[in-house]
């Protein structure tokens, strides 16, 4: 806790140093939902909101004021309620909160408006993040209020958005969040080893996520980054198939699309492998086109690449060698000019990771592809999705492959987090069988 705290320090105060004088930000934390009725589903706090404070209660919010002469970080949380706190636990003081989260001034939500019509009197912008939809209609009603209680005709304050001071700050990670996302990373290696090894023709695709969320579980990990994806045979080709829900045949290949959150931070993990152990020969053939664009794009990554440079070199590899198998047709030019290529491949190549699985992060600066630099961290994800369809032969039909690594970018290159978890078809085979 006293890493996160100091982490959530340095935070704000380099988000401060972004914010121009007489300003101040305002990130509001997520909301219990309910699933039906009274039955809530599992908080988890808003990202954003966690990132600066390490706060977890529901509803709280964060106030980071920049005077000429000060920094002050304000948070608000749920009022002590003995009653409520009977039900769903102990509530943290304003003092507690204060002293446990090193910030300067802590009150309880009812005093929310209040505060804020008062911290109006010392800026003239107010950031906010422009997702905020309910954040952003408060805070119009909120200054509109301070306009009449102040007799004021012509507003001084401006509303602007906080998103780039943000992304610009979680892009970068540091060595805290490095090992937060190696562990995930690792724990999820494990559990894609265990699963490969447990598959058999006839099992469910639920038996599978079973035992990938078994070995999370069992190394200590409770979460999900996200929901597993187990897609046997033409479900493979639903790039977001959810179900897990079919019988595995035996000559289905098997896309396992799935990563652990360790203390809020996501490892996202895709292997593909046959169902029986043994690849056939247009799986393999459609496997090593992936696995080579792949490859071919993490040789890459260093600093000053762009994922424009790496979703090019991917298309190029999969267009050219998808056109000497006669799946597409025409010349190497058009197909990638006109795009014919996203009929099989149809998603971009990969994404930031951290916090959340697709990170807060730009991917362009003023309409230019962000350079890479040391301490990013991104997936590479190429996939080839054939469908029954009759355009195609029928030996292609519902091979659905995607291989997918966590990535860190290094002063020289790059070091591949996931490593660990065998992707060549010899040695995939070899851990099934193992």
């Amino acid at each position: 806790m006293q890493k996160l705290i100091k982490e959530c320090i340095v935070r704000r105060q380099r988000l401060a140093e972004q914010l121009p004088n007489n300003a101040m930000l305002v990130l509001a934390g997520a909301k219990t939902q309910y699933r039906n009725a009274d039955a809530e589903y599992k908080f988890r706090q808003e990202s954003n909101l966690y990132y600066f404070t390490g706060l977890k209660a529901p509803e709280s919010i964060l106030i980071v004021l920049k005077t000429a002469q000060d920094i002050t970080s304000i948070v608000f949380t749920p009022a002590k309620n003995l009653q409520l706190e009977v039900w769903s636990g102990v509530r943290e003081s304003s003092t507690e909160i204060v002293k446990n989260y090193a910030v300067q001034e802590s009150y309880y939500l009812p005093d929310f408006v209040g505060k804020a019509q008062e911290l109006l009197a010392k800026v003239n912008q107010v950031f906010l993040l422009s997702t905020d939809t309910s954040l952003n209609s408060q805070f119009k009603k909120i200054i509109n209020n301070y306009h009449k209680l102040n007799k004021l005709k012509k507003s001084k304050i401006k509303i602007s958005q906080a998103d780039d001071y943000i992304k610009k700050l979680r892009l970068y990670k540091s060595d805290y969040e490095l090992d937060l996302i190696q562990q995930a990373v690792d724990v999820t290696v494990a559990a894609h080893k265990q699963l490969i090894r447990e598959a058999e023709p006839g099992m469910n695709e639920h038996d599978l996520e079973v035992v990938f969320r078994q070995h999370c579980l069992q190394a200590g990990i409770i979460e999900m980054a996200y929901h597993p994806i187990v897609a046997a045979g033409s479900n493979a080709c639903t790039l977001h198939y959810l179900d897990n829900s079919q019988i595995i045949n035996g000559q289905d290949l098997i896309l396992v699309d799935a990563g652990c959150e360790n203390n809020y931070y996501a490892a996202d993990l895709t292997r593909t492998f046959p169902a029986n152990g043994k690849f056939s020969k247009e799986q393999s053939i459609i496997y090593n086109i992936c696995l080579k664009a792949q490859q071919a794009a993490i040789d890459l990554i260093k600093p000053g690449a762009t994922f424009l440079q790496l979703e090019q070199k991917i298309v190029e590899i999969i267009t050219s060698a998808l056109l000497e198998l006669g799946i597409l047709q025409g010349s190497l030019a058009e197909c990638i000019s006109e795009k014919h290529y996203k009929e099989f491949y149809m998603h971009s190549c990969g994404h930031w990771l951290g916090l959340d699985v697709h990170d807060f992060a730009s991917y362009y600066n003023d309409h230019q592809p962000i350079e890479f630099a040391p301490n990013m961290v991104l997936t590479i994800e190429p996939g080839i999705y054939l469908r029954a369809q009759t355009s195609l032969a029928k030996k292609w039909h519902n091979i659905g492959v995607r291989i997918e690594d966590n990535i860190l970018v290094t002063l020289d290159g790059c070091k591949v987090l996931s490593e660990k978890l065998p992707k060549e078809i010899g040695k995939l085979e070899e851990l099934y069988a193992s």
